[in-house]
């Protein structure tokens, strides 16, 4: 399981920056330890 948040701004038409992150809840598989915090950044260009 994931819990994500995003957001995304448009820069110009085609042209997008997006900032997010989440937290993974793992299924303990692997011990305590595999739970997880990600984040990222993005810029997208569409033609």
């Amino acid at each position: 399981h994931e819990v994500d948040a995003y957001y995304d701004y448009t820069i110009d038409k085609g042209l997008t920056f997006t900032v997010g992150g989440g937290y993974l809840f793992a299924d303990d598989e692997f011990g305590a330890g595999d739970d997880a915090w990600k984040a990222g950044t993005a810029l997208t260009a569409k033609f």
